[in-house]
Order: C-alpha cells, then structure tokens, then sequence
C-alpha cells in the first residue's frame, strides 16, 4: 500500500520520528502524546471530555495491548 503524505502548511503537527519510535512509551502513551501536541501552545483544558476520553481508552482493548 502506498504511502500517501499530504503538503499542509496549516492544522497540521510536526512530531519528531524519535518520540514515536521510543520504547519508554506505550501505544497508548504515544497516542495521547501525538493528541496533546496537536493542542495549541495557550490550549487551556476546562472541561472533563478528555479525561473521560483517556479513561474509556484503559478500559478499552487498545489500551490493554499497548500496556502489554
């Protein structure tokens, strides 16, 4: 399958090769890196949603595969 790589020059986030490649982090930790990275630098959380996000996300199947 090709690879297809798109040329945006905004709403997009650069992250490092390095970072996702680690072994000291889980799937689900580089899961919630890359999702935290993509907020702006100001983004101030207010409510709940992610927390509740990240908490359905340990109960899910996912997430006990990345804790593996």
């Amino acid at each position: 399958m090709p690879i297809c790589r798109v040329h945006a020059k905004s709403n997009y986030t650069v992250i490092n090769n390095k970072l996702l490649r680690s072994k000291n982090l889980s799937c689900a930790a580089t899961g919630l890196l890359c999702k935290v990275m993509s907020f702006p630098e100001d983004f101030r959380q207010h409510d709940k949603s992610e927390q509740k996000s990240i908490e359905e996300s340990k109960r899910s199947d996912t997430w006990n595969a990345g804790q593996r």
